[in-house]
């Protein structure tokens, strides 16, 4: 799959996104060489009025399988999920490149180099990627350091957009989740698989969707098909500049609104057909 004259929607800027057969990985190209103007006004309300529940749903499924102990976050955003995550008993620590700068309930750090100095290998019994490992340009490094961090018995949680799901593979340079360049590597439920296991990790239990992800995906993907100007409806929702003007953003929002709704039963029929635009996935070590 090539995908070429996609336009980021802030920058005006064109990228291709291209696929390799082999592994199954797509990557942005070119990289750019300094990616902190992309992260400029990127957090604070992205997830609008689902940030909580998003976060207690992360929360819970993680503790179905770890409840309690030393819990790692890579890309942790807004802290939402952190700061839920130290009320309810883990000792939390934050990796964020880019993160927003106010007092934190947990320890954090810039990048991963520093974590693995600071606390060594089999340090955290759960490590979470919560839509961050599509952010970076070297994930296998990344899953090297995980593998390295993480217990004997210990869970990853990683949550990426499906870039061979339904949503992808019908709205192409127009997928929501497509997000260049912010989003440099894109992955299949194949491809990401492939990764773990060249890094001493292994998939143990796989979920084909997260709600609102894939209902936006559909229905902002739609929208983005049909209008020249992207984004309207998810700005928006979260408070971001939605180069529109009143009349517009009237018109995509209740055109996205009935769009949601229509959305539902595609996204069920994502996971009968295990297609869905959101891949997530608990991951353990390799047996030895």
């Amino acid at each position: 799959m090539v995908f070429d004259n996609v336009r980021s929607v802030e920058y005006d800027e064109v990228f291709s996104v291209f696929r390799c057969h082999v592994c199954g990985i797509g990557a942005t190209f070119p990289f750019p060489e300094d990616l902190s103007p992309y992260y400029e006004g990127y957090y604070g309300g992205r997830h609008g009025f689902t940030a909580r529940y998003r976060a207690w749903k992360r929360l819970a499924r993680v503790r179905r399988y770890v409840n309690g102990g030393r819990l790692l976050d890579i890309g942790f955003g807004e802290g939402t999920f952190l700061e839920l995550a130290t009320g309810k008993g883990f000792d939390c620590v934050g990796v964020e490149r880019f993160a927003i700068e106010r007092e934190r309930s947990f320890q954090y750090f810039s990048v991963l180099d520093d974590v693995l100095k600071s606390f060594g290998a089999g340090s955290f019994d759960a490590i979470t990627l919560w839509h961050s490992l599509e952010h970076l340009t070297d994930p296998g490094g990344c899953m090297a350091d995980v593998c390295s961090l993480l217990s004997k018995n210990g869970s990853v949680f990683i949550a990426v957009p499906n870039f061979s799901s339904l949503q992808a593979r019908l709205f192409e340079r127009d997928w929501l989740h497509l997000d260049v360049p912010r989003h440099m590597t894109h992955f299949s439920p194949i491809g990401l698989d492939n990764l773990l296991k060249r890094h001493g990790l292994k998939t143990v239990e796989v979920w084909h969707h997260e709600s609102e992800y894939d209902i936006m995906g559909w229905s902002q993907s739609f929208l983005n098909k049909i209008f020249s100007k992207k984004n309207v409806f998810f700005n928006t929702l979260t408070g971001k500049a939605a180069n529109a003007n009143g009349a517009e953003k009237a018109i995509h929002f209740v055109l996205g609104s009935v769009a949601s709704i229509a959305a539902i039963p595609l996204v069920l029929l994502d996971i009968a057909t295990k297609r869905g635009g959101t891949i997530v996935i608990r991951v353990t070590k390799q047996s030895s």
